[in-house]
């Protein structure tokens, strides 16, 4: 008997929000019953042209309140779905200037250029991508070598495999970096595709486009400055999305 009470008391516990539950449910249904949804608009319509029997009118109310039950729980379904958004900003910490080194010289600069991604809850096996690459050529954007999706590294980590995000905590995601040596656009992939060696070599304006699991895709427009000496402050926008057919 006492595993009982114990049992008992604890479910009671899970039904302290049953109030709460009650009250959402009667707005709701209140609003299928007598507000613009098709349900309501077939009863009215159907009272309106024939005499409807009590066994339709019960089916219809009982039909209403497990539409409204629906509606409760999809909404709370939805909030709780783990989503992650991409955030860039032409400042630090999204650019960032590091010292690197090169093989057979001296330290040199190089600048990051990364995303951070904002999520509302801890979200596990996460990997960035870049999508694809794209050149502008007379106003359209044509595909490159760079025609896959490969994956990114995690700034700070030299990883490019699935891990946790934490809201507020990220971490960032690198996309791309400039340096004093080569001063072109290179990529921070974990997989170097060779065949797209030479795309950056050329004076032009591209897309990268970028995603992480759970999150929508974003686009970075970047374009080097033709002076050398500006290698550290290529013009980077953020663009919207364009699906293209190579994504």
């Amino acid at each position: 008997m006492r595993n009982l009470g114990r049992w008992l008391t604890a479910q009671f516990k899970t039904l302290d929000l049953l109030p709460e539950y009650f009250q959402s449910a009667k707005q709701e249904w209140w609003r299928i019953l007598w507000g613009e949804s098709l349900v309501a608009i077939a009863f009215v319509l159907w009272v309106l042209l024939a005499p409807m029997p009590i066994w339709a009118i019960i089916c219809f109310l009982l039909a209403a309140f497990a539409m409204a039950s629906y509606y409760i729980w999809r909404a709370d379904h939805i909030r709780l779905i783990p989503t992650i958004r991409l955030r860039f900003e032409y400042r630090e910490p999204f650019v960032q200037m590091t010292p690197a080194t090169s093989p057979g010289r001296d330290i040199v600069l190089a600048r990051y250029w990364r995303v951070f991604p904002d999520c509302s809850t801890r979200i596990e096996n996460c990997t960035g991508y870049l999508l694809g690459v794209f050149k502008e050529v007379n106003g359209h954007w044509e595909p490159t070598a760079f025609d896959e999706a490969v994956p990114l590294i995690w700034a700070n980590r030299n990883y490019a495999g699935p891990l946790t995000i934490e809201p507020n905590i990220g971490p960032y995601l690198d996309v791309f970096y400039t340096d004093s040596v080569n001063k072109e656009i290179i990529p921070c992939t974990g997989i170097k595709m060779h065949r797209a060696s030479l795309v950056f070599k050329e004076r032009a304006t591209f897309r990268l486009d970028i995603q992480i699991t759970n999150s929508a895709p974003i686009s970075l427009k970047v374009r080097m400055d033709d002076r050398p000496s500006y290698w550290d402050r290529p013009l980077v926008d953020l663009l919207p999305y364009e699906k293209s057919n190579s994504n």
